[in-house]
């Protein structure tokens, strides 16, 4: 099998990150692989493959030539694109552009299978697009939907769920084997790194993720949110059984906290395996983005938490008593930056509101979001595994929630038992390169094409 993949993302890792180990995959069995990518996926994909990675640029009749020349030198079997947000966001203008009416009639006559990498369910928003004749109009509505019936799907795991979904779209593929190996020596020295030698279960350990294109974003639109996650999160983790030690690792961002009960240490970005070993070496992993890969890399090892808000500044003031610390913080941040309080599942993107509506709703003034239920749907359409969901700015219930995920055996054993079943399930599927061979020799069990 020969393969092109591109991968545009120019902020995020978790494409090409997915896409490495997919690629070396093909390789191994004795195929070839091409990588066109934007500039920080490619820079990812060099040190794996030095001499088959060509990158994108700003220009899109630039990139759609390189692209044509490596379809003209490699003759591939399969091209795999990584996003579509092009078809999904036609109006928002791309960094590395690619797709455009040009590009489509061109892609129409290479006979070889195209396969699209559905990370995180888009295959509704494209059906979707196909099916208004504005948004289909601007790419020319028979030649985006010949595309569309052309395109195959598969769905990477473990941040897809690995088994049967009713009405889904895709063919699931394990990605990679879990749980991940780690060695009990290995925990341990890196506890004591950071927990110092001789108190390594002296204290909880707390991983917080959180990628660089959100610090970006966050300081593009002026929010200050990670200037008061510290102390945010000092209030949720004070006074719990044990002291708490949280890691926070950012290159744009350091957190601050202005009580001494809690510990927090900042580092900057770490090689993968560094990152893994620590990852598995925690407590618990917490994150701002409901689709991190971090939670992927954990499954089966440390339980994941997402911070999200279904809130407004008004909701919180209302429920929050005078002299609350938390009332405080977010009176403070709504002074600096105005309306800053939102609802957001991958900050700082906004959510629609009436996407918690999978969430138990409360009294007035509660939180909306429950903090102790496992969920399984990620975006509210995303089915996946399971993790915690709570709300950033949701006090008492939030309190409750983190202590019941590192104190309470009975919730541990439960989000045990669903990671176990879940890796069962994964590690019972085709890894990758079978399910692109099955696709490139049309074998395929059933239709999962876009249309």
């Amino acid at each position: 099998m020969k393969a092109i993949f591109i991968c545009s993302p120019s902020r995020a890792y978790g494409e090409i990150n997915t896409i490495v180990p997919l690629a070396r995959g093909i390789l191994s069995a004795g195929g070839e692989v091409w990588i066109l990518a934007s500039p920080l996926a490619a820079a990812i994909a060099r040190q794996h493959f030095p001499t088959r990675v060509h990158e994108l640029t700003p220009d899109l009749e630039r990139n759609q030539n390189i692209l044509r020349l490596m379809v003209k030198k490699f003759r591939p079997d399969l091209i795999a694109l990584a996003e579509l947000y092009e078809i999904l966001r036609p109006n928002r203008k791309a960094d590395c552009p690619l797709i455009s009416r040009r590009f489509l009639r061109w892609i129409a006559g290479v006979d070889c299978t195209l396969v699209f990498l559905d990370f995180i369910a888009h295959v509704p928003m494209l059906r979707s697009v196909a099916e208004c004749p504005v948004c289909a109009g601007q790419f020319g509505r028979h030649v985006l939907n010949s595309f569309l019936r052309r395109l195959w799907v598969v769905l990477p795991c473990p941040l897809n769920e690995p088994g049967l979904v009713g009405q889904r779209c895709g063919i699931p593929y394990r990605s990679h084997e879990l749980p991940l190996q780690i060695d009990e020596n290995a925990i341990l020295e890196t506890r004591s790194r950071f927990l110092g030698k001789g108190h390594e279960r002296d204290r909880f350990l707390i991983l917080r993720t959180g990628s660089t294109w959100q610090t970006q974003l966050a300081e593009q639109r002026g929010h200050c949110l990670y200037e008061h996650l510290g102390d945010i999160l000092a209030e949720y983790l004070c006074g719990l059984p044990k002291p708490i030690t949280v890691i926070s690792i950012s290159s744009r961002h350091k957190l601050q906290c202005s009580t001494g009960d809690l510990q927090i240490i900042n580092i900057t970005n770490l090689p993968p395996h560094e990152f893994d070993q620590l990852a598995l070496s925690s407590d618990l992993v917490v994150t701002d983005n409901e689709i991190g890969y971090t939670m992927a890399r954990t499954l089966g090892r440390v339980p994941g938490m997402v911070l999200v808000n279904s809130l407004r500044a008004s909701d919180v003031l209302r429920r929050e008593r005078s002299g609350s610390r938390l009332r405080e913080i977010v009176s403070i941040m709504e002074r600096k930056r105005p309306n800053c309080i939102y609802p957001h599942k991958i900050f700082p993107i906004p959510a629609d509101e009436d996407e918690f509506a999978d969430s138990n709703a409360g009294t007035e003034g509660a939180c909306r979001v429950s903090h102790h239920e496992p969920r399984t749907i990620r975006l509210g359409r995303l089915v996946s595994s399971a993790f915690i969901r709570t709300e950033l700015y949701g006090g008492q219930d939030t309190r409750r929630a983190f202590e019941a995920i590192l104190c309470d055996p009975e919730q541990q054993a439960r989000l045990k038992r669903m990671d176990e079943g879940f890796i069962d399930r994964l590690n019972r599927i085709d890894d990758g390169v079978s399910v692109l061979q099955r696709l490139v020799t049309r074998d395929s069990i059933r239709d999962h094409t876009v249309l």
